[in-house]
């Protein structure tokens, strides 16, 4: 299709010529007109809202009662879904256990749960405790993390928490089970690891930590990972990602999550409870 270029004004500020030197008008060149519809129409691509959404749920890490075993990492639910653009969607962002389990993350009717303290189910399980034993590290949930460490008999020294990708270490004679490594993901544009176990008490050695914020012995789990608190320490809280083309419309939210254009997605973090309205 031939379209003319739009001409410019005529001598003496009379009407605008074409390129044959006739004066131009819209009916004239109706082919013009058709053309630049288009180009307006493209311009306004992005302003139609996403139906999907991929996400990344994190759940507080579990913290320790006892002073010997290591909590369970919160745990790390991957996945994508369906929502219904202009409806507000409430994110819960799980606090990390103190000495108890951690808090649960939610969003759209999906739960990351929060780790186990020691001999604890959560999202991943606590490891198992000196005094009476053996006693057995708790189980993790399903698709979400692993269990705990066992501590053995006679063993002056706790299981390690379990990790998002991995169970807990037990006890090796007196030292301490290593907690379980997390679950890698790059939903934020890089991959980080999330959901690590907490590092348990040693008489002959102590504990580290899971990759994934997994606190080693006494130390506390790290903020924004869902990392289990080594033995005798809190969990780290969790969080919520969010991840979507940039082809679409950029969602509304509230509770001050970060944004990042990355990889030609919008991406939302959030680090405490909000919503997001795709």
């Amino acid at each position: 299709m031939s379209v003319k270029r739009i001409p410019g004004f005529g001598r003496n500020g009379g009407p605008p010529l074409d390129d044959d030197g006739v004066s131009w008008s819209p009916r004239a060149h109706p082919s013009l007109l058709m053309t630049t519809a288009l180009v307006g129409f493209a311009a306004n691509a992005g302003e139609e809202s996403t139906t999907s959404v991929n996400f990344l749920l994190v759940g507080g890490g579990g913290g320790v009662q006892s002073k010997t075993a290591g909590a369970g990492g919160g745990g790390v639910l991957p996945g994508t879904l369906s929502v219904t653009p202009g409806v507000s969607n409430t994110v819960t962002i799980g606090a990390g256990g103190t000495t108890g389990n951690g808090n649960d993350t939610t969003f759209g009717g999906q739960t990351a749960v929060g780790g186990g303290t020691q001999n604890t189910i959560g999202g991943s399980g606590g490891g198992g405790y000196v005094g009476g034993g053996p006693r057995t590290g708790a189980a993790g949930t399903v698709g979400q993390g692993f269990a705990g460490g066992n501590q053995a008999v006679g063993a002056v020294a706790g299981g390690g928490g379990g990790g998002a990708n991995e169970v807990g270490s037990n006890t090796s004679a007196h030292i301490g089970g290593d907690g379980g490594d997390g679950l890698s993901s790059s939903i934020s544009g890089s991959a980080t690891y999330y959901g690590g176990g907490g590092g348990a008490y040693g008489s002959g050695g102590t504990g580290a930590g899971g990759l994934g914020g997994g606190g080693n012995y006494s130390v506390a789990g790290t903020a924004n990972t869902g990392g289990g608190g080594g033995g005798d320490a809190a969990g780290g809280s969790g969080v919520a990602i969010f991840s979507y083309p940039n082809t679409f419309k950029l969602a509304v939210t509230t509770g001050s999550p970060t944004y990042a254009n990355v990889g030609g997605n919008h991406v939302f973090t959030f680090t405490g409870s909000g919503t997001i309205t795709f």
